[in-house]
């Protein structure tokens, strides 16, 4: 399932969408954005020769996409056996293909934050192989647009492909995000010891200097607790996916126990993070 998701007041402006050999092309703009810019998402065949006819036809449509696109999907191919663990290793010259076509697309691949295979066989012990297969690839001019663009690479739980989340982060229009306190934050610990913290803080001046000055220093010291908070958390939740990887590379062989900790480890990582 594919979704282009638009967050806050961006007023993106849809240009156009077709199919092109059955594989989604959208064309978008937005407030701050010099050019139209494209979202391509394919299927790579498994089979040989289809995928190079897959190449060519890409090659051929690029010159339709302008100068800044984005591309990404199920490849079904890899660069290097770097990119696989498990199964027989591929000879270097089968990789050949894949790169050549890289290079000839002018396209550089989006560094991915989380997992870094992105699917997996499900099978168990000596038989289970994962591999990097989905990938998301820009044009120079679209890291040009969206310097700080991130892909994301969320941990599977039920599919044999992890689900891939690319955000733009574009800054266009983005004023200071305005402080605002999270009910949910009430019951966590450490939030009324920060609290405290910054609510005494010792100030000179009027009353009324006085009490703006306390809530400047206790909103200060409760982002500072959050910030710590949201960074134990990730890495709570890439221990806790390492360890997930672990359970599903090995094979559990219906060991119940064994099995309850893997749910277990599921929850967590799909429970609400602060």
């Amino acid at each position: 399932m594919l979704q282009i998701l638009f967050v806050g007041s961006w007023g993106m402006v849809v240009g156009g969408s077709w199919r092109s050999q059955g594989e989604p092309e959208v064309e978008l703009k937005g407030p701050g954005m010099r050019e139209w810019c494209w979202f391509i998402f394919v299927y790579i065949s498994t089979d040989r020769s289809e995928r190079v006819s897959q190449w060519d036809f890409l090659e051929r449509t690029k010159a339709n996409w302008g100068r800044c696109w984005v591309i990404a999907g199920d490849w079904n191919d890899i660069i290097s056996n770097d990119e696989k663990r498990g199964g027989v290793r591929r000879l270097e010259a089968s990789f050949r293909g894949f790169k050549t076509f890289i290079q000839n697309m002018g396209m550089q691949e989006c560094d991915q934050k989380g997992s870094f295979f992105t699917w997996g066989n499900n099978r168990e012990g000596d038989g289970y192989v994962e591999e990097r297969l989905d990938k998301v690839f820009t044009s120079y001019d679209w890291l040009v647009e969206f310097p700080k663009m991130k892909v994301i690479n969320f941990y599977r739980t039920a599919s044999d492909h992890n689900v891939l989340l690319f955000a733009t982060e574009m800054e266009a229009g983005r004023g200071k995000k305005r402080f605002s306190f999270d009910k949910s934050w009430a019951m966590m610990e450490g939030v009324q010891e920060a609290i405290k913290a910054g609510w005494q803080v010792d100030v000179e001046g009027s009353y009324m200097y006085q009490v703006h000055q306390k809530i400047k220093h206790t909103r200060m010291a409760l982002l500072a607790w959050h910030k710590s908070v949201h960074r134990n958390s990730e890495k709570a939740v890439k221990v806790l996916t390492e360890k997930l990887e672990d359970l599903r590379r090995t094979g559990y062989e219906r060991d119940w126990d064994e099995w309850g900790r893997r749910e277990l480890l599921e929850a967590k990582i799909e429970g609400p993070v602060a």
